[in-house]
């Protein structure tokens, strides 16, 4: 069981993406105005993560929100806070880096409710 799986026991939303072999698998759940994301990329580590005893090569995490900037992540599990009510299309893509041939981008669909 994942990370935000166990973290996120809960949810009744839970989404699995699944592409072609040696590319991005996305988990993610909506709780609130939160996305809650995990990434399993096979084969990369992440830049921070043992940087003296790399062995695979490694990338950062570069996410959009209806096509705007919206952060750079580090870790294959992070959380898209306070986004606004509605639906929303969540784009993240692998950045490669010098060491890094990757540059996948996967997208998903997101409704955040209205508060109650």
């Amino acid at each position: 069981m994942g990370f935000l799986n166990k973290l996120m026991m809960g949810l009744l939303l839970t989404q699995v993406v699944t592409l072609a072999p040696s590319s991005i698998h996305l988990n993610w759940h909506v709780k609130e105005t939160s996305v809650y994301v995990e990434c399993d990329i096979p084969g990369v580590t992440y830049k921070h993560a043992h940087a003296n005893h790399r062995t695979k090569p490694v990338g950062e995490i570069s996410v959009t929100v209806d096509g705007e900037p919206f952060d750079t992540f580090h870790s294959p599990a992070f959380i898209l806070k306070r986004l606004p009510p509605g639906v929303h299309r969540i784009e993240v893509t692998l950045v490669p880096s010098s060491d890094s041939p990757y540059n996948e981008t996967e997208s998903f669909i997101v409704d955040i409710p209205h508060a109650k």
